[in-house]
């Protein structure tokens, strides 16, 4: 089967590639049960070819947000860089995210908004700890040893 992805027009998510058609199936139905909840009529989840689905984005940029196209990163990056400047402790930083999520949410206060938010929140959460936390404790269970044994 040629690599097929899922794409939740509602929750704008990109799922895939599938190359299982029945797993494909499988979330295609689990997706659709909880998105189509808010549709009176039709779906609102397509399935698209790897070409397709390209061509969607190209069509649509900003839509979807598996990663921040390469384009766009700079001038978000130069502002976050300027804001580092001022968070010296972790409640400075929580106080920076609230703020910023109070805001975004006040721009279009309703509960698909507020979810949204912390879902990307919940999301940023895990990518953080996939990419830095976890290998960071791989290198020292490496070097010290692991301190928990499962038998």
């Amino acid at each position: 089967m040629e690599a097929k992805f899922l794409v939740d027009l509602y929750d704008k998510k990109i799922f895939g590639p599938y190359r299982n058609k029945k797993r494909m199936e499988k979330d295609l139905k689990s997706i659709k049960k909880v998105s189509d909840m808010f549709l009176e009529e039709g779906t609102n989840v397509l399935i698209m070819t790897d070409e397709m689905l390209r061509e969607f984005l190209r069509n649509f940029k900003g839509w979807c947000m598996p990663y921040i196209i390469k384009e766009n990163r700079h001038e978000i990056d130069e502002c976050l860089n300027d804001l580092k400047m001022y968070i010296e402790n972790p409640g400075e930083l929580c106080y920076v995210v609230y703020k910023l999520l109070n805001d975004l949410a006040k721009e279009n206060k309703c509960f698909k908004t507020m979810s949204s938010l912390i879902s990307e929140v919940e999301c940023a959460k895990l990518e953080f700890y996939r990419r830095v936390v976890s290998p960071y404790e791989d290198e020292k269970i490496k070097e010290n040893g692991d301190v928990l044994w499962i038998e």
